[in-house]
């Protein structure tokens, strides 16, 4: 089954449909970016009246290219279903940290956003979440029969199958590599929704920090011994809550150190 993350479907289309773009005054070739042109000073802003249309067609032709890719890519002749899956209103998270996804609010959302929901409700197989984000049924759904689709580098942090809908490839996340993705997130927070993660400690640090570590155990010694460092450690448990997505067995991050605790000798 093709898991689809319905939250960056319903994103695209939205603003697809708010058909804005960029006119070059000189030669008439349009732009979707400023940066893109050659010379920027001869753009003109262009932005039309919302087309519901556009949003409809670019949420079927969406979901139409990832199971069709998808069974592609896999050689699956036969049918293979798939669901959607939506962010409802409610977050345990934002219970959490008031200001989790705070700057989100300040940017706003695209307009047509409540108008697409709805129509990806209406016309699919669709999951809304409660008090819960689309990224934790993704990840208590996946296991070794399905698939997640979608472009989010956090779902990452769920063994299993992938498809990135923007290179159109699929790959797989080892139990492993999951774990080390997450440990990567709480060392170094995630700016796109307001976790601030250790002090000057971006990517390449939290790699560098992780470098050569073959083990989950360990894994998870350095992150404590980091936060005790920075003198954070009062703040390790909700930074990982904030960050952990929820998995089929291991709804919590405690759930799965505690595991992986077990093991130690």
């Amino acid at each position: 089954m093709i898991l689809i993350d319905g939250d960056v479907v319903a994103y695209r289309a939205a603003c697809a449909a708010e058909n804005r773009y960029y006119k070059d005054v000189n030669t008439g070739i349009k732009y979707s970016r400023k940066k893109d042109a050659s010379d920027p000073a001869a753009l003109e802003f262009i932005r039309k009246p919302l087309d519901e249309l556009i949003a409809m067609e670019t949420v079927h032709s969406s979901i139409y290219c990832i199971v069709n890719d998808i069974k592609k890519i896999l050689k699956h002749k036969a049918h293979m279903e798939y669901k959607v899956f939506l962010s409802g209103d409610s977050n345990f998270r934002a219970h959490i940290c008031e200001s989790y996804k705070s700057s989100r609010k300040v940017r706003g959302r695209p307009p047509l956003i409540g108008f697409v929901r709805e129509f990806i409700i209406k016309q699919y197989d669709t999951n809304v979440s409660e008090d819960e984000e689309a990224d934790d049924m993704l990840g208590k759904m996946q296991c070794h029969k399905t698939i997640i689709a979608s472009i989010d580098k956090d779902l990452d942090m769920i063994p299993g199958q992938h498809y990135n809908m923007k290179t159109r490839s699929v790959y797989t996340v080892t139990s492993y590599m999951a774990f080390k993705n997450f440990c990567t997130q709480v060392l170094m927070g995630d700016s796109v929704d307001d976790i601030p993660g250790l002090p000057r400690i971006g990517i390449a640090r939290a790699n560098k920090m992780l470098e050569g570590i073959d083990n989950p155990i360990q894994l998870w010694d350095t992150v404590e011994k980091a936060y005790e460092k920075a003198d954070m450690s009062d703040q390790l448990e909700m930074m990982a809550t904030l960050l952990w997505i929820k998995r089929r067995d291991y709804h919590t991050y405690k759930s799965y150190v505690s595991r992986i605790e077990e093991k130690r000798v």
